[in-house]
């Protein structure tokens, strides 16, 4: 079972209270585009919060250099270019807003937590995981202390660090965090924060194997996430997640309708998302044997998280893991080798020895070697395989009894 590229739409939710500290101030162009561009944030029309943001930011210009409607607006733009995929961009802005929050001292302080915040996001769609921690536990300190520790806005930052604990194969704490935001979303009535916090442990439901839950929970984020619109980013992503339940549960009449939904979505708002909903139909047609659409697929979704990630980002190595066993099914051996030895390298840098994906990976890479008759390698690759699996998802998953048996075999034709 292989996931959707790492793609996480970040809770739009906590950025958007930042605008209650807005309102009394005077009246001017910045106040009213930086208001309508993060109205346009919420509603999902990221092209008019763009203008309506950088409007902003050029009317800001007029304050002083340390003013507290620069660092709003570059919070607010850096928000919208880290949901659109533009990381560095992001990165740039929220660090700017960071230092002139630090540097009004007190007076920043109630922005602060959500500049971290976003930050953290950030950092965790660029992998660097130990960074995003530190960040998202500073921005939980200050939460608690401003709006206790039950608080919605406390709680938006806690479903950020379980996103990080999933993506980093820290499945226990992130179900015990997702839990705990459940209960306030549910009883503050917080359905953007809701949402977004059932769509990821749905994740975690599926790579745990937990079928059942996870359809629970990825309906009901759906649900709620149709408030939104039918053209709505957020919705698209609720499609996606359903879509990647069914297609692990070899379901593709459920899965494919939804997928196509999500890609127009995100194809008519040029959101890099469109690369998961790809690489899933691409995993869907490898499925099915039919490797020519599987192929031309997963290159679009490898050309667009190339393009918005860089060459080394953890997403683009998921890809190459998948077009690595398109390429096995096709009897490419050479090209097999060459993506899964790039996809090994990316994921094992950036998700550790002990994840889901590497053994995955490890386990193609097997089968690769097996088909070039590279028994000693092959024989170490599998047993590698196996172990992971075993160590991260449990030694009665699906997963882990597939990759047991396919190991069977190999070492049943190698003892003849």
């Amino acid at each position: 079972m292989t996931p959707h590229p790492m793609f996480r739409r970040s809770v739009v939710f906590a950025s958007l209270f930042a605008i209650q500290f807005v309102y009394g101030q005077g009246s001017s162009s910045w106040k009213e585009n930086f208001l309508q561009g993060s109205e346009a944030i919420q509603l999902g029309r990221y092209a008019d919060a763009r203008r309506l943001l950088l409007a902003a930011l050029d009317a800001s210009n007029q304050f002083d250099a340390n003013d507290l409607r620069r660092a709003r607006t570059e919070n607010g733009l850096a928000h919208l270019y880290a949901l659109q995929g533009e990381l560095k961009l992001a990165g740039t802005l929220y660090e700017e807003s960071l230092a002139i929050l630090q540097a009004n001292g007190e007076a920043g302080k109630s922005l602060l937590p959500f500049v971290l915040d976003g930050l953290g996001e950030l950092r965790i769609e660029e992998a660097h995981w130990t960074e995003a921690e530190q960040l998202l536990q500073q921005s939980k300190a200050l939460q608690t202390e401003l709006h206790g520790e039950s608080s919605p806005l406390t709680m938006t930052v806690v479903t950020h660090l379980g996103e990080l604990y999933a993506c980093t194969g820290r499945h226990p704490e992130a179900e015990n965090l997702f839990r705990q935001a459940i209960i306030v979303f549910r009883k503050s009535e917080q359905f953007g924060g809701l949402a977004s916090t059932l769509a990821t442990l749905g994740r975690v439901y599926i790579v745990e194997g937990r079928y059942v839950l996870a359809e629970t929970v990825l309906k009901e984020a759906l649900a709620l996430n149709t408030r939104l619109g039918d053209r709505h980013p957020a919705l698209a992503d609720a499609m996606l997640n359903l879509a990647a339940l069914y297609r692990v549960e070899s379901n593709a009449e459920r899965a494919e309708p939804l997928l196509r939904k999500a890609a127009k979505i995100y194809a008519d708002t040029g959101d890099p998302r469109l690369a998961a909903a790809l690489s899933e139909i691409g995993l869907i047609a490898l499925r099915h044997g039919k490797y020519a659409i599987a192929e031309t697929n997963l290159n679009q979704a490898l050309e667009i998280l190339t393009k918005a990630f860089g060459p080394k980002h953890v997403s683009v190595g998921l890809v190459e893991a998948a077009l690595a066993e398109v390429y096995l099914k096709e009897h490419d051996y050479s090209k097999a080798e060459l993506f899964i030895r790039g996809a090994l390298e990316k994921q094992r840098r950036s998700l550790g020895e002990a994840s889901f994906e590497v053994a995955q990976s490890f386990l193609i890479a097997a089968q690769i070697e097996e088909k070039q008759n590279r028994r000693t390698e092959a024989d170490t690759d599998f047993r590698m395989a196996v172990a992971l699996y075993g160590r991260v998802i449990g030694n009665d998953h699906p997963e882990t009894l597939h990759a047991r048996e396919l190991y069977s075999r190999f070492s049943k034709k190698a003892s003849r």
